[in-house]
C-alpha cells in the first residue's frame, strides 16, 4: 500500500501548462532551499525575493491548469483561514520589523503550498513536484560528483571563477569560494579531502538535498530507473563525506531490509537472523559516526546550537525571540565567536518562533504517522522519521523545501490498496 506514481490525471484541464510550472515549482525548492545563491553579500536579498514572488505566481498558473473540486476548496479554504488567523500573532506581537516582512513571506509560502497541495495535486497519488525534484536532485548529483573528481580531486580541470559567500564567514568576513562555470562550487575540505558541495554553501546542505531525494525516491518510487537514480544519490552523499548524510543512508537501508519480502520463503526465514546482523553492524556503524562527530569541533559546536537556542527559548517560550532575531547568538559561548552559524531547523524554529511555531510542525507530523499508521503505510511514517532526522540535524528553516515536505505529509491521503 502507499502511493501511485505521478501522473497527469483526470482533473487536470492543461496537462503541459501544470508540468511546466510544476517543473518550475521543484527548481525552486532548490534554489530556495540554501542554495549557494542566497547566501552571495549584496545581491542575496533580491534573489531571495525574486523567489518569493514567483512561488505565488506558479501556484496562480497551477490553480488556472486544474478543475478545483467544491468540497476540496471548501475544506482548504477553511484552513487557509485558520492558518491566517493562527500565524498573524506574529504581525501583532513582532520583535522588529525584519520579523514582520519575513512572517509575511514565510505566510504567503505557506498557503501557497497548502493551495497547491490540497487542490492541485492529487493526494493518493505521488506528487509530481516531488518527481522532477528527484530528478534535479540526480542532475546535480551527477554533475558534481563528475566535478568533484576532475576538479577537486584530481585537478585535471581548473577552477575559473570565484564568488562570496556568508554562509561560512570567518570573524564576520564572508568567504571567497571558488566555483567551475558557476555549476560546482568548492566549499569544505575534511582531513585534507575535498567535499562535494555541488551548488551550496556547504557539504551538509548538499548532503541535505541528495538525502531528501534519496529517501523520496528510496521509499515512493519503483520505476525503471529508480535503483540507478538511488545508486546516484548514495554516490552523491558519500562525496559530501557528511555524517549526518551517511547515518540517514543507514536508516533507510536498516528499514528497508527490516520490511523488504524476498520471493524465496527459505530466504524470508533467514531474515530475521540477517536482520540481527545487519542491526548490530548499522549500530556500530552510526555509533562510530556519531562518537567522531560529537568529538570533533563541528560537534561541539552542534552541541552549543542546542544549549544557545534553549537558553535564548526560555526567555520567549510562546512567541520565541522573533524570526529575525539575534538573541541566540548572544547565548553561544565566546569560543566560538568566529563561526557563529546555527545547525539545526528544530531548535531554530523552537527559539525564533516559540512552541506556536513548533507545534505546527509537530502537529504535521503527528498527523501523518497517525493516519498512515492506521492502514499500515510505512514508507510514510518512515518518511516522517527521515523529515524529523534532518529537522533535527541540519538547518533549513523558512525554506520552501521544509514548507512542502510538511505541508505534504499533513494533506497526502494513501490508498489502502497494494500499488
Amino acid at each position: 500500500m502507499g502511493y501511485e506514481r505521478a501522473k497527469v490525471v483526470d482533473f487536470i484541464k492543461n496537462k503541459y501548462l501544470y508540468k511546466f510550472v510544476t517543473f518550475i515549482l521543484s527548481f525552486l525548492l532548490i534554489l530556495n532551499t540554501n542554495s549557494i545563491w542566497t547566501t552571495i553579500p549584496g545581491t542575496k536579498e533580491k534573489f531571495i525575493n525574486i523567489l518569493y514572488l514567483v512561488l505565488p505566481v506558479c501556484i496562480f498558473f497551477s490553480l488556472l491548469s486544474v478543475k478545483i473540486d467544491s468540497i476540496k476548496f471548501r475544506n482548504i479554504l477553511v484552513l487557509t483561514i485558520f492558518f491566517l488567523i493562527y500565524f498573524s500573532i506574529f504581525l501583532i506581537v513582532p520583535v522588529n520589523r525584519g520579523s514582520i516582512s519575513l512572517g509575511l513571506k514565510l505566510l504567503v509560502s505557506f498557503i501557497s503550498f497548502l493551495l497547491y497541495f490540497g487542490l492541485c495535486t492529487d493526494t493518493k497519488k505521488f506528487p509530481l513536484i516531488f518527481e522532477y525534484y528527484i530528478n534535479w536532485m540526480v542532475i546535480i548529483g551527477i554533475v558534481s560528483l563528475v566535478l568533484w573528481m576532475l576538479v577537486s580531486c584530481m585537478r585535471i580541470l581548473q577552477f575559473n571563477s570565484s564568488i562570496l559567500s556568508d554562509w561560512s564567514t570567518f570573524n564576520g568576513y564572508a568567504a571567497r569560494i571558488s566555483s567551475y562555470h558557476g555549476i560546482y562550487f568548492e566549499t569544505q575540505y575534511l582531513n585534507n579531502i575535498p567535499r562535494n558541495s555541488a551548488i551550496f554553501p556547504e557539504a551538509p546542505m548538499a548532503s541535505l538535498h541528495f538525502l531528501v531525494a534519496l529517501s523520496l525516491n528510496f521509499l515512493f518510487c519503483q520505476g525503471k530507473f529508480s535503483k540507478a537514480k538511488n545508486l546516484l544519490l548514495i554516490l552523491a552523499i558519500i562525496s559530501t563525506l557528511s555524517s549526518t548524510g551517511y547515518i540517514g543512508i543507514v536508516l533507510l537501508f536498516t528499514y528497508k531490509m527490516v520490511f523488504y519480502k524476498f520471493k524465496n520463503n527459505t530466504l524470508n526465514y533467514l531474515k530475521f537472523l540477517w536482520i540481527v546482523v545487519f542491526l548490530i553492524g548499522s549500530i556500530v556503524i552510526v555509533n562510530l559516526i556519531f562518537s567522531q562527530k560529537i568529538g570533533s569541533e563541528s560537534g561541539n559546536i552542534r552541541k552549543d546550537d542546542y544549549l544557545a537556542a534553549f537558553n535564548a527559548w526560555k526567555t520567549s517560550p510562546i512567541f520565541g525571540v522573533g524570526l529575525v532575531s539575534d538573541t541566540v547568538k548572544n547565548y553561544m559561548s565566546l569560543w566560538r565567536s568566529y563561526n557563529l552559524g546555527f545547525s539545526n531547523s528544530l531548535m531554530d524554529v523552537l527559539a525564533h518562533g516559540g512552541l506556536w511555531s513548533l507545534v505546527v510542525y509537530v502537529g504535521a507530523g503527528l498527523k501523518g504517522i497517525i493516519s498512515n499508521l492506521k492502514i499500515k503505510n510505512f514508507n510514510m511514517i518512515m518518511f516522517v522519521v527521515m523529515t524529523f532526522y534532518l529537522f533535527a540535524t541540519t538547518i533549513f528553516t523558512n525554506s520552501f523545501l521544509i514548507l512542502a515536505v510538511f505541508i505534504w505529509i499533513a494533506t497526502s491521503k494513501p490508498t489502502e490498496e497494494k500499488i
